[in-house]
């Protein structure tokens, strides 16, 4: 809901008038005006004894429309504050947004139990504990959008936090690796026996592998600048995960000296 100025003519003569917009259940603007009022304050008075304004302002689908979306005023507040999201976080973030609202969309953040929430995902056999508890992080920061959406705040509560039922991942040992490196299960020196073994001696997350260019290796110092990964869109960043175009991150990594040969060996056949 927005109040705003407007001149209009009126017997011919310009006069200045307050109106108020909102969205119904549908989605439709209205546009009213506010009777009677020469300010702002005498119209945000005005509008908040109009009951069925002062309700729909509570409801989850209005609060999170524009939640997490590019452009909008929400991601401009995260970014004054120096909240920057990679793309990929922040379109995982709305994913999220828009189930919160397909499931309690018509809900009022007033009136909503918590006890519902962790119940609809106690049900959900469908996702992983690490899964739900970012569903509940996600719901969160609706809460925390009141203070700009709703004329009082709800306080965010404290959501119970669900067990990480993934399967936790392991390590291999040197005689495991020898294993999987077996010269005699590779081509020598292909593509795709330099990706894995760089991945497993330095310590790289697979987007990370697949966007390695030359000029990342430092030969004579032994280490890999690691400045950009390859995300499911094909596209190579230019900083690393939990960094952003704006706030860009790297890490350096040490270098083994077969990692070093091998790459050396992979450059000057390719002659790259």
């Amino acid at each position: 809901m927005e109040i705003k100025e407007e001149k209009t003519l009126r017997q011919n003569k310009i006069v200045t008038r307050w109106v108020y917009c909102y969205k119904d259940y549908s989605g439709i603007t209205h546009k009213r005006v506010c009777k009677g009022c020469s300010s702002m304050e005498e119209a945000e008075n005005y509008v908040s004894k109009l009951r069925f304004l002062n309700d729909d302002q509570y409801l989850i689908k209005n609060i999170a429309s524009e939640m997490y979306l590019p452009g909008s005023e929400h991601m401009i507040r995260k970014k004054a504050y120096g909240k920057n999201l990679c793309e990929s976080s922040r379109k995982q973030r709305r994913q999220h947004i828009e189930l919160i609202i397909k499931q309690f969309g018509n809900y009022s953040i007033k009136e909503l139990k918590i006890k519902d929430i962790e119940l609809y995902l106690i049900a959900d056999k469908k996702h992983s504990g690490s899964w739900k508890n970012f569903y509940l992080e996600t719901f969160g920061s609706i809460y925390e959008e009141t203070i700009w959406k709703c004329s009082t705040p709800v306080p965010k509560p404290k959501f119970q936090k669900f067990a990480r039922n993934s399967k936790k991942a392991d390590i291999f040992s040197t005689d495991e690796l020898n294993l999987i490196f077996d010269p005699d299960l590779w081509s020598e020196y292909s593509t795709e026996y330099l990706l894995f073994f760089i991945t497993a001696s330095c310590g790289l997350r697979l987007g990370e592998a697949c966007g390695l260019r030359v000029n990342q290796f430092n030969f004579k110092e032994k280490y890999l600048i690691v400045n950009g990964f390859v995300q499911d869109d094909y596209y190579r960043t230019d900083y690393n995960k939990a960094a952003t175009s704006e706030d860009k991150k790297y890490r350096i990594v040490p270098l083994p000296n077969e990692t070093i040969n091998k790459v050396l060996i992979y450059i000057a056949k390719h002659k790259l």
